[in-house]
């Protein structure tokens, strides 16, 4: 009999792969190590690409993103954090405006209301989110006062 060498870490994974679905199955391959740029999947708007993709996580890149798009606060089931790459845009954080440029940095908790009120400068970014999160959202997770 063959004893199992499996960390704690992968059993959860493997447990959570059993009771999560992937919520973005055809977008990125799962367990891919590289990931070239031509091989990113087109995503929301046209405008994000889904580049290396885990099985708690993935990571997109928001390009080419023009002046004056927007669109309607909304919560997001998984955790979010990125990086501003490129440009200015408005966002709104539980009804907050907040401006977010080049340079700046976010965590968008699950269940966090966010939304792009207006891009004021062309304006890219790369996030990487927390992959099979659950949709719905305990209510301990769901955080006010942004």
């Amino acid at each position: 009999a063959k004893t199992s060498t499996m960390s704690k870490q992968e059993a959860a994974t493997a447990k959570n792969k059993e009771e999560e679905p992937d919520h973005f199955p055809d977008r990125g391959t799962t367990g891919k190590l590289l990931v070239k740029a031509a091989e990113a999947q087109v995503g929301a708007f046209g405008l994000d690409r889904v580049h290396a993709k885990g099985a708690t996580m993935r990571m997109r890149e928001w390009k080419n993103v023009p002046v004056g798009f927007s669109f309607e606060a909304h919560d997001y089931k998984a955790d979010i954090c990125g990086f501003v790459t490129k440009g200015k845009a408005v966002w709104t954080l539980y009804g907050k405006e907040h401006l977010f440029e080049k340079g700046d940095s976010y965590f968008l908790p699950a269940g966090c209301m966010y939304g792009v009120k207006d891009v004021i400068e062309e304006f890219e970014s790369v996030e990487v989110t927390t992959e099979g999160a659950n949709f719905l959202v305990p209510a301990s997770r769901q955080r006010e006062g942004a």
